[in-house]
């Protein structure tokens, strides 16, 4: 795979690929450096461990951007692809700002002498996952809206669009539990400033956050929303409807993602082919549950599960994986799938339609099944 160079999206962003590709990062970490001034911000660090990325910044700023620095950093969740390059740019006076190395690095600072704008920010609230870096830099926490914003996607006569994005706007800048970032332009015209605000969409992850740039109705959308047509892992599918549902009230122009291709084509559609794509696997994980009958007679129960007796408990998990995934899937992507449909049903379980039954086999291993409530 070729060397992906850094690219500019728009005015106000360019792409920088941390040159990590796999097949859960596909073609890399996407960090994206926002602004037009001498400081500007950046948001995730990439994995820390490609020489290339670092080089790139370098290069970039320099050459690309008139000698500017980053100021700020947005880390939109823990996972270590996003969160690995951060030690090594707060700490390389050709990438940081005097002002990052300072309020990042220096431990004795207290948080009324670190500047507002300045410094490493991420969603650390009851998360020691972060704890690695928190050990080395000075972590600032992002407070989230999670509850306002759930509650104004689910209000009455909610319509997606100019509307709902006024209100989502307004809210993200005035309330004192969010955060919003001020990136100066450059000094020949103050038009070239922008706004960012940090938007909470758990579900890849508890602690993450999207960033919304106002003055383009972008969305830098982390690991909620993938390019290229992929589908994201989630630890808590009812967070990650949610997140899902309030983007698409949005209706933002163009999605930023942490991993694929930047998504300008009918962004919106995007975000429905994601919801779609959960709500019709969910529906083939529940029917596969509800077709599973038990068997005509207690005794073809107990030669089929002798260690059960003649208890019906429903279908196990792995035949589950088999009949919901039924196509092929590559070894590497099987844990994933694995991981999603556990959390698919989880919110099953959680809404009450469907039952877990977890037992034992004769050689001590743990035996999960599911059923419909109605089937006995």
């Amino acid at each position: 795979m070729s060397r992906i160079k850094p690219m500019q999206l728009s005015n106000l962003v360019w792409q920088v690929n941390a040159h990590n590709p796999s097949p859960y990062t596909l073609m890399g970490t996407n960090t994206y450096i926002v602004g037009t001034g001498k400081n500007r911000l950046l948001i995730d660090t990439g994995d820390g461990q490609q020489p290339a990325y670092f080089e790139d910044l370098r290069s970039v700023l320099h050459e690309k951007m008139d000698d500017a620095r980053i100021n700020t950093i947005l880390l939109t969740h823990w996972h270590s692809d996003h969160i690995g390059g951060v030690e090594k740019i707060v700490s390389d006076p050709l990438i940081a700002s005097e002002t990052l190395i300072r309020d990042a690095t220096n431990r004795s600072l207290i948080s009324e002498s670190l500047h507002s704008d300045s410094g490493v920010f991420a969603n650390t609230a009851n998360n020691t996952f972060y704890s690695k870096i928190d050990s080395l830099i000075n972590l600032r926490p992002i407070p989230t809206l999670n509850a306002e914003l759930l509650a104004l996607s689910k209000g009455e006569n909610v319509r997606g669009g100019s509307d709902f994005r006024s209100k989502v706007s307004s809210l993200l800048q005035s309330s004192p539990r969010n955060l919003t970032f001020s990136v100066p332009g450059d000094s020949e015209s103050a038009s070239s400033s922008c706004t960012v605000s940090a938007l909470p969409t758990p579900g890849h992850t508890d602690d993450h956050i999207s960033f919304y740039l106002h003055e383009e109705n972008a969305v830098f959308t982390g690991d909620c929303i993938l390019g290229s047509n992929s589908s994201t892992v989630f630890t808590n599918l009812i967070y990650h409807m949610n997140s899902l549902q309030i983007l698409e009230l949005i209706e933002p122009t163009i999605i930023y993602p942490g991993h694929g291709d930047i998504i300008r084509d009918s962004p919106k559609q995007t975000i429905r082919n994601n919801i779609d794509h959960r709500l019709n696997r969910e529906k083939k994980i529940y029917d596969a549950i509800s077709s599973h009958a038990p068997p005509a007679s207690p005794s073809n129960l107990s030669a089929e599960n002798p260690h059960l007796g003649s208890q019906y408990l429903g279908i196990e998990f792995l035949d589950l994986f088999a009949k919901s995934y039924g196509e092929v899937l590559a070894d590497d992507l099987i844990r994933g799938a694995k991981f999603n449909l556990n959390n698919h049903l989880d919110k099953l379980v959680h809404e009450n339609k469907v039952s877990r039954f977890i037992s034992s086999a004769p050689d001590g291993s743990e035996l999960i099944y599911y059923k419909v409530p109605s089937i006995q």
